[in-house]
């Protein structure tokens, strides 16, 4: 085979590596394939690999300096916060976010990584981003003065890369990169902590398509967007940091396996999330079905009673007329009978 002989032979050594290859359909086996061989580069928006180069632990300024950039002001990383949050509802499964950080003025920050757009809806983003406001309220609770708690609060950020977003950002081809608030109409302002930055990488592809990188958000985006060499090292040439992450990258082609290890768990994981989404889809589509269908039954049987009423009505306004004409043929006998 033309793809990374290399990598073939190292996963062949593996019964249960060459099991999972096999278990890719044709076109991923070649995307995990032109990875290893260097025809293009990693996966950064599969979880394992974003995980693994924005790692707040290992590399806190690299996700400092990619915040900053994201947020549009200059943040630090201060400390790593547990990725499971709190149920939304009793019951409910836990949040599990990417990465959860505090940032140095006390700010919490929350980077999801989306291969698909449609997994990750406003709602679910509202839902993370009051598990970061409780987590706030919860560390600060200890305090007696409770006006004192509230106002040492501080924004709360979600942040969602989306890899394929879904129509509703199409239909606003130009920003690539949304930032939203809580706001009032009448232009009162007061601080409702959570704030929102959406994503679509495949919306940044098609304008920067031939557009050449010129400011570090560019950079940081294409860094997770483009996977073709030449851009590759366009953006390796833009800043150091850049041509770091792409090293530390490139040195996983010597672990094909860990590699296959990484790409599979994240693919089976979105698998899995599509399944549950089309699941879902189709639950609702069938209750939206069932609820037309009785809505229609319900328009039949109302129908139906108008008819049986109409029946009613004309048995009644038929026998009143029988009754009239029998009435009048009695006078008639009793008139010709006095003649």
């Amino acid at each position: 085979m033309r793809y990374a002989p290399r990598a073939i032979d190292k996963i062949g050594e593996s019964p249960e590596l060459a099991a999972r290859f096999e278990e890719l359909s044709p076109e991923r086996q070649r995307h995990f394939l032109d990875m290893c061989s260097g025809a293009r580069g990693m996966a950064v928006c599969y979880d394992p690999f974003f995980k693994y180069i924005f790692n707040p632990v290992t590399h806190r300024q690299r996700l400092s300096r990619f915040l900053s950039s994201i947020l549009n002001r200059q943040v630090r990383v201060r400390e790593v916060l547990p990725n499971e949050g709190g149920r939304i509802v009793a019951g409910s499964p836990f949040v599990i976010m990417d990465i959860v950080v505090e940032l140095e003025d006390r700010s919490l920050a929350n980077a999801e990584i989306q291969k698909a757009g449609h997994l990750f809806p406003g709602q679910r983003a509202a839902c993370y981003s009051s598990d970061l406001v409780l987590r706030q309220y919860t560390a600060l609770k200890g305090d007696d003065a409770e006006t004192a708690l509230y106002l040492q609060m501080r924004s709360v950020y979600t942040v969602v890369i989306m890899e394929e977003s879904v129509e509703e950002f199409h239909r606003h081809p130009e920003p690539y990169i949304h930032r939203g608030r809580q706001q009032f109409d009448t232009g009162l302002e007061l601080p409702l902590l959570q704030e929102y930055v959406f994503i679509p990488l495949d919306v940044y592809r098609k304008k920067l398509h031939n557009k050449a990188i010129e400011t570090e958000l560019e950079a940081w985006l294409g860094f997770l967007a483009f996977d073709d060499l030449e851009r590759i090292w366009e953006i390796s040439r833009y800043d150091p940091i850049f041509g770091e992450m792409y090293h530390e990258l490139s040195e996983f082609r010597k672990k094909p396996g860990e590699v296959l290890g990484m790409f599979s768990e994240a693919l089976i994981q979105l698998d899995r999330n599509d399944a549950k989404y089309y699941a879902d889809t189709l639950r609702k589509k069938a209750a939206k079905l069932e609820a037309k269908l009785q809505s229609q039954d319900a328009a039949l049987k109302l129908k139906d009673e108008e008819i049986a009423g109409l029946r009613k009505n004309k048995d009644e306004v038929i026998a009143g007329k029988d009754d009239e004409i029998a009435k009048l043929r009695r006078r008639i006998e009793q008139l010709e009978s006095r003649k």
